[in-house]
């Protein structure tokens, strides 16, 4: 009913609907994965794909606690840089566990992030998290993922533009006394060679190849 101002540059980015295939690829890895950090933590354990979302990468960073768990790779031969985000009160109860504790959560939270031994053990976790991924995705795209490095703030994470949007694949991981979450982040531009294939409701077949992924 009336004219009011448009900022082109601020409007949020509009998703182009659904990636179901996307979906399908990460229940895969969940089940996959459950099994092996099973194995590492000698722990039952539950891992769940909770979706997709799809945020502005500002507003996605401006959401993750300070300080945080995160690091960033390369998944060749998709353009750009991927970004993991892994609860620190779940990472600290991990390694609790890895270590023979009782898995008990709740320790106090540290300015200065992670220890040296919980950054040791988020490295190794997503080496595993790499495996994985690049095992549920084979139907799709051979992955190799490369770590480009660790932070302890969002602030420092500069793998999209403020204003781009960003997918954001969430896992609930749900040990016997704690649970958290781990964000698998892509920008969506990274996609943009596989969104036909993602958006497709059907089967799934390869269409990018690239060097099998190694630990």
């Amino acid at each position: 009913g009336e004219v009011r101002d448009f900022d082109l540059a601020a409007a949020p980015r509009i998703t182009r609907g659904r990636l179901p295939t996307l979906e399908l690829l990460h229940e895969n890895f969940a089940k996959q994965f459950r099994g092996r950090l099973g194995d590492l933590l000698r722990r039952e354990v539950r891992v769940t794909f909770t979706g997709v979302q799809s945020l502005r990468a500002a507003e996605y960073l401006a959401s993750l606690p300070d300080p945080a768990s995160l690091e960033l790779c390369r998944a060749r031969p998709l353009p750009g840089q991927v970004l993991f985000a892994l609860d620190p009160l779940l990472l600290f109860t991990m390694v609790e566990a890895y270590y023979g504790g009782s898995g008990q959560p709740g320790r106090p939270a540290r300015e200065s992030g992670p220890t040296p031994t919980e950054a040791r053990f988020a490295r190794a976790l997503m080496r595993q998290v790499g495996s994985d991924l690049g095992a549920a995705w084979a139907p799709v795209a051979s992955l190799e993922f490369e770590s480009v490095k660790q932070e302890r703030s969002a602030h420092f994470v500069d793998f999209a533009a403020s204003g781009e949007l960003v997918h954001v694949n969430r896992f609930l991981l749900e040990l016997p006394a704690a649970s958290g979450h781990l964000d698998f982040v892509i920008p969506a531009g990274s996609l943009e060679p596989l969104r036909e294939v993602l958006a497709a409701g059907g089967g799934i077949r390869p269409v990018i190849s690239g060097r099998p992924w190694a630990a």
